[in-house]
């Protein structure tokens, strides 16, 4: 992953190489030593560094965390807890997560199954034995190292935890895979616990799904303590194990000595001929090594190929001094813990909730995406793809004054509205951020989602309740607050795809040869000017291209970047244009495509005198085919909005605009325009409409809207136009749709949404409807909502019609550009760094993130990717220059260099 702008250059003597992720306690990167060892340093988010008792913890668990060491974990290395913002270093392990591994091939069997979850026993063992519990074994904190899995980030969360503890709505873990002790009262949790998450991270593994798996976290954390697991899929030895670890009570779980042999027992060892199934798999460096298919040795007496052991490891272990010399009752290696008080000295876990949309549910800070992602996978089945988008989605009637104090915790699910859809599985990490559907009229519900196989859900039979401290509805509420509203899925990174059979059938028909590529806008072209040369800073500092597509082409052009066009199909630059006048240096050019009609495309140029003090602006045509320079007209103001409507280019000059033909720039007809006005143009049922802004009339600010005939320009004004402070989002059955700001400055970036307008030419009528809240970010109509995504990827979808809210979803993009709709029933979002999410438009479920995929991570405010549709691909542009293209069906392929 690309490092980002102020990201440090070295720490503690290692030299930062990459990016690996960032979490809910810091941000990961690969880092090199002197030696040229490779490390992975974790550095502690700001908030924590500057806390003096979570100073004391982290200095107490790295102590405890540096007695582990075993084949299977990754072991702490180095670390600085004295430092400005505290780090630590571990074995840089280079494998995929347990995640991507199943997410690509599928779920795990055989010899890798066997090898995986003997690793995993004897990796917990080294760690109980040091006096530490994990307290977040999950997929995403297992990696698949070519010599056997490795467990990382082991223990040192528990620092944060206790930070977490004494802020309500906070917690640390993973609800899937979080045992009832932990969902209930994270301090209580003991070396059981971990064996519970185990369990349900080996059904993960040997199924695709976990064990208690549903698509809303909270019925999720009901059922990991109300309900009985769904091992239905689990082969039937390993289910009669699986069954007993994944008890509610911790002191019915077995301990890890007897798992090994369980465990063994229930996974034989294959045949020394089986071939090994570990996929992609790279040629040995030892080859003294025993072979995976051997692994444990045949020689070894014990079938479970660990270590002896003369017992179960005790708990706690046996005093060790602690090198801190700080109290042994707040260390994590003391278990239990001991009665006293609350060190922390903090607020009661009954306060007012602190909530930040941003907040990452994987607290670990793990590295988010894999360092050398093995793409594509070996086995790779096209996805089926459906001829037709879904329906319009079902709406609940609004709530009536009544509300169950569980509303929130259990809403009603429809039936789906299209039997014939082919069902959706409903994978670990498929855990959306969905506001409850009884508290807003019009919110859209999801129907059932089926299991694996495409069956109804099975009804589970439900079992006596273990008694808690703490009502239910107050442990979930208070516990899954962060993970709701935190960005990732259950289990997930960024750069995650699709489950298994999750969502491969929505999408539309790729391009013929069409393959995932990546360039940028500075690329050797095949003709005309062969390079654009970068600014001086480097590519990614000349400012935003923008780009348009057309016949299987996409063009683009920006600030000191020369036109230029890209076949769609696999990314090769086929021309770029000579654009640049002689003698004008390349920072003072700038371009901007408007469209592409009639086999020309249309670009906004600007070019700066000499003095840097006057700007001369031209709208230009560019033959489609080779990039010749097809006609040329001045425009009347610097920032005068050349716009693409139907068949004719708009022209603003001054107190008038003029439609010309595309192909060769002729006058169709010109119209006045308002004075001291500037004016947009929006297409909308055949028409043209001029949206003119002025704020120095003699009246004062004003705003006018009139439509034009697109046949002869002849005008009508319109008795009703937007507010001032209304941003133009698009249209809906030949009605202009507004996004309105709160009143106050309407130019103000910050300034958030509160209203919705919807302008009905026919009529000349305006409706104005209330939102239920104030919305900051970008607005866009898509599939009929109103669609509002925020700085922090927090985006909402409301009914143009009634501002009624219609679902809301947390995704972690960071300020991504205006949602985009596909022609079928999906919304994908963007942003600088090359991320992209994918949307259901009816029910806001998130189907995947994608990974960055740009060079360098830039932009200002006004600056944001483009992302296009084309066919079932997708095309985006970043702002430093990057641009890609993916599968939507199949977002984690790596892109080949174009």
């Amino acid at each position: 992953m690309a490092l980002h702008e102020g990201d440090p250059g070295s720490l503690g003597g290692y030299r930062i190489v990459d990016r690996l992720g960032a979490g809910g306690m810091g941000v990961v990167y690969r880092a090199r030593a002197g030696s040229g060892r490779e490390v992975a340093v974790k550095v502690v988010h700001a908030q924590y560094a500057e806390d003096p008792v979570f100073r004391v913890r982290f200095r107490q668990e790295i102590a405890a965390v540096r007695k582990v060491s075993g084949a299977f974990t990754a072991p702490v290395v180095d670390a600085d807890p004295e430092a400005p913002r505290p780090w630590m270093a571990t074995q840089y392990v280079p494998g995929r997560p347990l995640s991507a591994r199943v997410r690509d091939d599928g779920p795990l069997a055989g010899a890798e199954l066997r090898r995986l979850v003997l690793g995993l026993v004897e990796a917990l063992r080294d760690i109980h034995r040091a006096g530490v519990v994990h307290r977040d074994l999950k997929p995403a904190n297992v990696l698949m190292a070519e010599d056997g899995p490795r467990v990382i980030d082991f223990g040192v969360s528990r620092a944060a935890e206790n930070q977490a503890l004494t802020e309500t709505g906070h917690m640390m873990g993973t609800p899937p895979f979080m045992s009832p002790e932990q969902l209930a009262d994270a301090r209580s949790v003991g070396p059981a616990s971990d064996v519970f998450s185990l369990a349900a991270l080996v059904v993960f593994a040997a199924t695709g799904r976990g064990p208690f798996d549903t698509d809303s976290p909270y019925l999720t954390a009901y059922r990991v303590m109300s309900e009985e697991p769904d091992l239905t899929a689990v082969p039937g030895p390993l289910r009669a194990v699986l069954s007993r670890c994944l008890a509610k009570g911790a002191a019915e779980r077995p301990g890890l000595d007897a798992l090994a042999a369980e465990f063994a027992a229930a996974l034989p060892e294959p045949a020394a001929t089986e071939p090994p199934t570990v996929p992609h798999r790279r040629a040995d460096p030892d080859p003294t090594r025993p072979p995976a298919s051997t692994w444990p040795p045949a020689a070894d007496p014990d079938p479970t190929g660990l270590p002896a052991a003369d017992s179960e490891p005790t708990w706690p272990p046996a005093a060790d001094p602690d090198p801190t010399g700080l109290p042994a009752a707040d260390s994590a290696s003391t278990w239990p813990p001991a009665a006293d008080p609350d060190p922390t000295g903090l607020p009661a876990a009954d306060s007012e909730p602190t909530w930040s949309p941003a907040a990452d549910p994987d607290p670990t800070g793990l590295p988010a995406a894999d360092p050398e992602p093995t793409w594509p996978p070996a086995v790779d089945v096209e996805p089926t793809r459906l001829p037709a988008a879904d329906p319009e989605p079902t709406r609940l009637p609004a709530p009536g004054p009544t509300r169950s104090p569980m509303a929130d915790l259990e809403p009603t699910r429809l039936p789906d509205p299209d039997p014939t859809r082919p069902p959706r599985a409903a994978p670990s990490a498929s855990v959306p951020y969905r506001a409850p559907a009884a508290a807003d009229p019009g919110v859209a519900e999801a129907a059932p989602v089926p299991d694996a196989a495409g069956d109804a859900p099975v009804s589970r039979t439900r079992r006596p309740r273990v008694p808690l401290a703490v009502g239910m509805a107050g442990v979930l509420v208070a516990a899954l607050t962060a993970y709701l509203f935190g960005p990732f899925q259950a289990g997930e990174r960024p750069g995650a795809a699709p489950a298994p059979g999750a969502t491969a059938t929505r999408w539309g028909a790729l391009p013929a040869g069409w393959r995932p590529w990546r360039t940028t806008v500075y690329a050797v072209a095949a003709h005309g000017v062969k390079r654009s040369s970068a600014p001086a800073d480097g590519p990614g500092h000349g400012g935003q291209p923008s780009c348009a597509l057309s016949g299987g082409a996409v063009y683009c052009a920006g600030d000191t970047t020369l036109p230029i066009r890209v076949d769609a199909v696999t990314g090769r630059t086929i021309w770029r244009a000579g654009a640049q006048p002689p003698g004008t240096p390349l920072d003072h050019y700038g371009s901007a495509v408007v469209g592409v009609r009639e086999g020309a495309v249309l670009v906004r140029e600007s070019v700066l005198n000499t003095a840097g003090n006057d700007t001369t602006t031209t709208v230009t045509a560019f033959a489609a085919a080779d990039g010749r320079r097809l006609w040329s007209r001045p425009t009347g103001e610097g920032n005068a909005a050349v716009t693409l409507v139907g068949g004719l280019v708009l022209v603003p000059d001054g107190l008038t605009v003029t439609a010309r033909s595309p192909r060769d720039g002729s006058a169709r007809w010109t119209t006045s325009v308002p004075a001291g006005h500037h004016c947009d143009f929006h297409g909308a049922g055949g028409r043209v409409y001029a949206d003119c802004t002025g704020y120095h009339t003699p009246s004062g600010a004003r705003r006018r809207l009139t439509a034009l005939d697109p046949a002869d320009g002849s005008a009508r004004p319109l008795p009703a136009a937007p507010s001032l402070t209304a941003d133009y989002a698009g249209t809906l059955d030949g009605r202009l749709v507004y996004a309105a700001r709160r009143s106050g400055d309407p130019t103000a970036r910050d300034n958030p949404y509160t209203g919705v307008e919807v302008i009905d030419p026919r009529t000349g009528t305006r409706e104005t409807h209330a939102l239920a809240g104030a919305y900051r970010g970008r607005a866009a109509m898509a599939h009929g909502v109103l669609c509002l995504a925020a700085s922090d990827g927090l985006t909402t979808a409301v009914s143009p019609l009634t501002g009624g809210r219609v679902w809301r979803t947390a995704t972690t993009l960071e300020r991504p550009a205006a949602p985009v709709a596909d022609g079928r029933d999906s919304v994908f979002l963007a942003s600088a760094s090359g991320r992209v999410a994918a949307l259901d438009a009816r029910t806001g479920h998130r189907l995947w993130e994608s990974y960055p995929r740009a060079a360098t991570v830039v932009g200002g405010d006004y600056d944001s990717p483009e992302l296009l549709v084309n066919g079932g691909a997708l095309v985006v542009t970043t702002p430093d220059g990057t641009l890609f293209s993916l599968d939507p069906a199949r977002p984690g392929r790596k892109p080949a260099p174009a």
